[in-house]
Formats: C-alpha cells, structure tokens, sequence
C-alpha cells in the first residue's frame, strides 16, 4: 500500500492513503504512519462507509490500546453514528455521523502542528478531506518517491568505503523537492547536510532537524545566529576568518566550523598563498574547531578534464595534510560531489557531498541506469477546444493553425517554472502515453497544446516529466541543465511525497 504525505494548513503534514477497507490494512497504515518522526503529535481521520461500516467499538479500543498508545493524540472517525466511544477516551476521540458535521468542525482548528493520518474506504472522500486540511489544492503537482531517494543514496553509499561519510546537499529547497521533507527522510541516514544560506538552516532547525548543517555562504554579521540555531558556517576568506575570531574571543565561546580551499573553481575558498595566514589564526583561537576542510570540484563530471579534476584532488589533499599536520587536527575531509563520488572512487578524503545525484540525475551520463527518477511533475487538462484552420493561437498570434486542430489548455505556466522556451513546439508534454506540443507562446499559468491525434478529455493528466519524458530531455529541449529544471518549479505546485509499505 502507498501513503501520500502533503504540506498542511496550521503547519500540519497530511498523511493520505485510501481504499483501507479492511481491520489488517488501517493496522498496517497505522504502523507504518507512527515511524513517521516529522512531527510529535499524530491525529488519526477514517471515513467510515455509511452502509457497511467496519469501525466498531472492539476495533477502536484495539487500535487506542495496541499500535496508537501514546503514538495518536486524537482520532476522528466519520460517518459512524452508531459508534459508542468509551468514556475512558472520551477526550481523545471524536465520532462524526456525516461529513458535513466533520467538516463544519475544522472550522475550530483542531489540528496544530501536527501529522494527520487520513484513510478511508472511498478514495474521492479522502482526498475531499484531506484537501481541506491541505495548505496547496492547486492542480498542479510534483509528486516525490522517497523510497526512489533512498534507492539513490543506497547506491552511492556502495560506491564508496563504509567508513566515508555523505554529506545531503539539500539546499535551494532540496534541488527543488522540499528542503525540510527530504531532510526529515534523510536526517538518519547521512552524517551532514549542506545549505547555501542560513536563512535554510535556521528552516531546518525550527522544524525539528538536529543534523549537522554546514552553510556553505556565510557572512560576519550572522555569527550569533549560528550559535542559536546550533549551525556550522563555511569559513572562505581570510577577512571572515578573522572577524569570527574576534567574535569568538569577544563572546568566549566556541564555534565549529569548515574550512574551503580553492583549487580551481575560482568561486570562493583560500588561495595557496593564504595557507599559513590561515594556519596561524586558527592557531592563535582556543575556540574555532575546525569540523572539515573542503574544496569544490569544478567539472567533476567531464571526462575530457580529467587531468585538471585530478589535479583538484591532488592539491586539495596537500592542503588538508599540511593543516592537520600544523594544527594537529582530524578533520573531515570532502571535494568529491556527485559525479565526483562515481568517477573517482578511490579519494582519500573521507567524506562526499552528495547533491543532484541523489534525486536521480547522472551528470557523468554513465551510470544513469543505477539510479531512479524520483519525482514526476504533472497537471491536468482544464479545457479542449477545436481551432479552426487558419486561425491564431495565444498572446502575440505567434502560432496559426495550419489545419483545423484540437488545442488542450493545461494548468500551468513559466510562474510554474514551465519555461517560455517551450513556446511552439520547442517543448512536449506527455497526455495518455502520447507527446503533445505546444502551441503558441506559454503563458504566465496557462499553457496550449495539440491533442489533435490525441484521444483526451478535460481533467486528464499531464505529464510534464517522469521516467519515460526525463527532466533531463525536458533540459535540453530548454538549452539548460537538470538544476534549473527542479529548482525553478514554483511554489504553487504542490508537493507530495510518496512511499510504499
């Protein structure tokens, strides 16, 4: 069986399945919702069948005395209006003879902060209650395999030696997935995460991660937030070097930090000749530890660079032996990202940072095959109109019907991250198995595209990418990268996240 979890309003996490009809499917979806740690408090929704209930009184106290003891703090149960509850539970459960009676009930905000599990016989009733307990009911979605994530950390983990630790690059909302739900599915099977800002750190924090976090472009004037929030900022220049040094010794207090080299990225990090400076301050501080030292691979994935990515390595590894020697440290030590990670297996440094790979991209195009899609982008059909041959189609006319067509408008646009170089036929997406181009220019939220050969009808899916229309084939056809096709999806689609057990 598959469970759904979704974003909620009163910072809520919706926890859907459907079509649990029996006693040993709610026990299993029940089980497996309580391993869910993304929040403390769980609820517990079931919508019962009106004409054939299964809910009785035996089966509520088995559930409130077996797998929900002090796991659910409330549970709900609609559509049961000859459900006796207990006085024992009175507080803790309520029973609903009707929808409408539930749903006039959300109106006192129950739910807080909470994970919901909704489940039910009826798949339309579920997702009609789930969706006004959601925070997103647009129709736009990117649907997020975690266990397909799993699957690609699994693998890397493989390709390297038991003992080297994996740093999740979850940073620009995790590649666009969601920064705090792939780091709530991640948090016990990495050693670190990695965030580009600390406004994503103190995210992280507020939501109960307690990872190690590394934020990778730190500044002086946020040196007491990294104290609060319990976070470790990369240190890259000699003058923020310093000014954490007379922070720290102002404060009296300690701070862990990172440590990066370039070494040929020319992005940030110390020079060669700054090494001894650097050697020197840490030095002189009782209280900056130094959690790693790290350089930056700057084409891990060409093979036609693969002097200068060894080159890389090879200065980098000089450094980080020249600091531990002088400061008499055993720092972590990581230049290898993704690509890096499979291409060169055999580094000495004990630690990889792994970013685009763990949500299913290959950028060496070698290994492709090991890793799976984890996400699906997709919409829905919002209207089917014939277009006379000879007529014009979208803002500016830019396409004109050459024969008599079906045109589809499908909810979504380049707010959506759907990109304006789509626009006439330069992009495709997939409705019932079959390409379908697009016409005219794409709009702010709206977008044409040809059915004519296509047999649809409105509210059918859309898919924008999945397994079988890569996001990779979506990237090319955009002249870009992987990247920026996951990071620039907006924030109107709603996110999912999806597991089997």
């Amino acid at each position: 069986m598959q469970l759904k979890i979704q974003k909620g309003i009163n910072d809520n996490y919706i926890v859907k399945g459907s079509f649990a009809n029996d006693e040993k499917t709610i026990l299993a979806s029940l089980r497996n919702f309580i391993q869910l740690d993304w929040k403390k408090d769980k609820a517990f929704i079931f919508i019962d069948s009106d004409s054939n209930p299964i809910f009785s009184n035996d089966f509520l106290l088995t559930l409130i005395n077996g797998p929900g003891k002090d796991a659910i703090s409330h549970y709900s149960v609609i559509n049961s209006s000859e459900l006796t509850i207990p006085k024992s539970v009175n507080s803790s459960v309520k029973s609903w003879s009707n929808q409408q009676d539930f749903i006039q009930g959300l109106h006192a905000n129950q739910y807080e902060n909470s994970m919901i599990l909704v489940l039910g016989i009826d798949e339309f009733l579920v997702n009609k209650v789930a969706d006004l307990l959601s925070a997103n009911i647009t129709k736009m979605s990117m649907q997020v395999d975690l266990d397909a994530l799993t699957h690609n950390l699994n693998y890397y983990k493989r390709c390297i030696a038991p003992s080297t630790k994996i740093m999740a690059m979850i940073k620009a909302s995790g590649y666009g997935h969601g920064i705090v739900e792939v780091a709530h599915h991640l948090k016990n099977k990495v050693e670190y995460f990695g965030v580009a800002y600390l406004n994503e750190g103190i995210i992280l924090r507020k939501q109960g991660i307690t990872t190690p976090i590394m934020v990778m472009n730190s500044s002086a004037n946020e040196f007491e937030l990294y104290h609060m929030y319990h976070l470790d900022p990369e240190i890259y220049s000699l003058n923020l070097l310093l000014k954490l040094k007379e922070y720290l010794e102002e404060k009296q207090t300690s701070l862990n930090i990172h440590l990066e080299f370039d070494t040929g990225m020319n992005r940030l990090g110390f020079k060669e000749n700054e090494i001894e400076q650097v050697i020197q301050l840490i030095k002189n501080s009782k209280y900056i530890h130094v959690k790693s030292m790290y350089s930056h691979m700057a084409c891990a994935e060409d093979s036609t660079e693969d002097s200068f990515n060894k080159s890389q390595m090879k200065d980098f590894d000089k450094i980080s032996a020249q600091l531990e020697s002088e400061l008499n440290i055993g720092a972590i030590t990581h230049i290898r990202n993704s690509a890096g990670t499979l291409r060169y297996p055999d580094s000495p440094t004990n630690m990889v940072r792994l970013g685009i790979g763990l949500y299913g991209i290959d950028t060496n195009n070698l290994f492709q095959g090991k890793l799976k899609n984890v996400s699906v982008w997709k919409t829905v059909i919002s209207q089917i109109r014939r277009v006379n041959e000879g007529e014009t189609i979208g803002y500016n006319r830019s396409f004109k019907a050459v024969n008599n067509m079906v045109i589809a408008t499908i909810a979504i646009g380049y707010a959506d991250g759907f990109k304006r170089h789509f626009s006439n036929g330069k992009g495709s997406v997939l409705i019932n198995g079959q390409l379908a181009p697009v016409v005219g220019n794409v709009n702010m939220d709206m977008t044409m595209v040809d059915v004519t050969t296509i047999n649809t009808k409105e509210g059918d899916e859309v898919i924008i990418y999945n397994d079988e229309l890569s996001v990779s084939t979506l990237a090319k056809n955009s002249n870009t990268i992987a990247y920026e096709i996951f990071t620039g999806i907006g924030e109107r689609v709603k996110r999912e996240y999806v597991f089997e057990f």
